[in-house]
């Protein structure tokens, strides 16, 4: 099995993602621990670029997970204000003549609010968007749907160990894991 603590600390400055301060506390976090090395080790094996996507893919749902309630919270606001919009189009349409020019518009901002729409579903969003746990299910729900893109495999268990320690989280099941990946995928399919 490849060196994966040699592999963490050759990653290129360019790896940072989002911030240098979270990508260090993932890599100190995942380098520190002995099970998430083995799950990093179980899910890639000797493949080199496949533990260097995994470990992005760990920095990345944790800057997902800090974000999430901000990015939620613009989501929304985007979308009422498009709802907004869309209710002016509607009266405009009863006062102008150039229905043509009305129609642009209101297809305009249908695409506006259909790209809104599947960027809440991209990260995760759900009605109880606001709680601590839904940030959290937003990160390790991404991180099991990149390793499963991946790998065509969920890891689950693994991916539930690595999430523990990149997210500085609690215990997560692998029961947790697997109905993360099974509620992406019915909302994909949806």
């Amino acid at each position: 099995m490849a060196d994966i603590r040699k592999i963490i600390s050759e990653l290129p400055p360019e790896a940072t993602v989002r911030s240098a301060e979270c990508e260090r506390c993932v890599l100190s976090n995942i380098a520190a621990s002995e099970e998430a090395m083995a799950a990093i080790g179980h899910i890639a094996g000797d493949d080199k670029d496949l533990i260097v996507a995994v470990i992005r893919h760990c920095v990345i749902a944790r800057v997902l997970m800090q974000e999430f309630p901000r990015l939620v919270l613009e989501k929304r606001a985007t979308a009422e204000q498009l709802q907004r919009h869309r209710q002016s189009m509607q009266d405009l349409r009863q006062l102008i003549i150039d229905q043509d020019a009305i129609e642009r518009v209101i297809k305009s901002i249908e695409k506006r609010q259909a790209t809104v729409e599947a960027s809440k579903h991209a990260l995760g969003a759900t009605r109880k968007s606001s709680t601590k746990t839904a940030a959290e299910n937003a990160a390790i729900g991404w991180l099991v749907q990149m390793v499963m893109h991946n790998t065509g495999k969920p890891f689950a268990r693994q991916v539930a160990d690595l999430a523990e320690v990149a997210f500085d989280i609690g215990e997560i099941t692998e029961d947790r894991v697997r109905e993360l990946l099974k509620s992406r995928r019915k909302k994909s399919v949806d």
